[in-house]
């Protein structure tokens, strides 16, 4: 099964498997079982940052299991923070991958790939599990030597894995990772996502809480206003309002996260709600982001990676979800969660732009002050 939607890709890459098989027939009829030894693993994780973080019940479950054994990371250089202070992790390599960026993204830059597939081959891992299901990385485990490698074969190169595991549509993407585990015959339940804090992030949010007269007695809400896709976004003019009523009928104190890019977004709204809110829209690193959306009350954002950083800390969360992706299978888990989506018809469209939006313009403001009041009294 490919999850691929344009046809040439699609046609092209069944073509390759096809011949790929082919040649590696024979030598599939002696490939090698799983290592008796595992004395080294490598998982790759190199997507976003809500896709990291639904990777980390993998982390405890195989360290806990195979204690002493290596465990290896391969994520993206700016999830780095995510998962720096993880117990359960000896080494992460970072990768700038071309493929996963929001601008200037690129099939390959195949001098860095084969510098990453120099540097892997010399670990000369026993086990490698490619969570997300994508050729590249399957082709980077193979050419790396990697003993017995794991996957699934959703985009092509099921040939090249010792394990292609079956991948099962409808389910969450944090049962996905978990699946993958039975190739090396771990059974998993929990399903917790993880974000160990460092002492210094944490500080950090005690530093803001005292420099900006916050106690924690008050009432805080932290709102990410903004998402890396246009077709996730909900109007800022909505967002002021949110802010206005919050403050007024909850008396909460306001803070406002996102990166850099998100400033002018951010400004606006600010300007139109005419309440003082605290702003650290491109100020904080994933750590301190962290640190502060545990410390608040409540975490109100749309499909983003602060949502599921939020969700990780136990925060409870309104999120605001398009219909670009179905939340059965990338929404947070958690039990203070709260998910506001509409039944349009072109739900489920994957579509990074759009030209009405009319998935997100449909949710109005009182419907989210309504989520609010049933995620703080727990009726989820």
């Amino acid at each position: 099964m490919y999850i691929l939607k344009n046809k040439f890709y699609r046609t092209f890459i069944f073509a390759f498997d096809l011949l790929g098989t082919v040649i590696t027939l024979l030598w599939k009829l002696f490939k090698p079982k799983k290592p008796k030894h595992i004395k080294k693993i490598l998982v790759i994780r190199l997507d976003h940052i809500g896709d990291l973080l639904a990777a980390t019940p993998v982390f405890r479950i195989i360290k806990e299991n195979y204690p002493n054994a290596k465990l290896d990371v391969l994520i993206a250089k700016y999830n780095k923070d995510i998962v720096r202070n993880n117990p359960f992790i000896d080494e992460i390599i970072a990768y700038d991958t071309p493929w996963f960026k929001r601008k200037n993204k690129r099939l390959i830059k195949p001098r860095e790939f084969i510098k990453y597939v120099i540097a892997l081959h010399k670990q000369h891992y026993d086990v490698g599990i490619d969570l997300r299901g994508d050729l590249r990385h399957i082709m980077l485990m193979w050419l790396a030597g990697i003993k017995y490698k794991i996957g699934y074969g959703i985009t092509g190169g099921g040939f090249l894995l010792d394990k292609e595991v079956s991948f099962q549509q409808g389910v969450h993407e944090v049962q996905h990772n978990l699946d993958l585990l039975k190739a090396i015959g771990l059974e998993a339940t929990r399903r917790k996502n993880e974000f160990f804090i460092p002492d210094e992030d944490k500080n950090f949010a005690e530093g803001l809480y005292a420099e900006k007269g916050l106690s924690n007695k008050d009432f805080v809400v932290c709102i990410h206003p903004s998402a890396g896709y246009l077709s996730k976004k909900w109007l800022g003019k909505k967002w002021s309002e949110v802010i206005f009523r919050l403050n007024k009928e909850l008396n909460a104190k306001v803070i406002i996260v996102g990166a850099k890019g998100e400033k002018a977004l951010c400004d606006n709204m600010k300007e139109i709600s005419s309440v003082k809110v605290i702003d650290v829209v491109g100020k904080t690193k994933l750590g301190q982001l962290a640190a502060l959306l545990k410390k608040a009350n409540l975490f109100i954002g749309t499909d983003s990676g602060p949502s599921h950083i939020a969700s990780a800390m136990s925060t409870p969360c309104v999120i605001l979800y398009s219909g670009t992706n179905d939340p059965a299978q990338w929404a947070p888990l958690g039990k203070k969660i709260f998910i506001i989506q509409k039944d349009v018809p072109c739900k489920g469209c994957q579509k990074l732009k759009c030209a009405n939006n009319i998935c997100m313009d449909l949710i109005t403001v009182d419907e989210v002050m309504k989520a609010v009041d049933k995620v703080l009294n727990k009726k989820t």
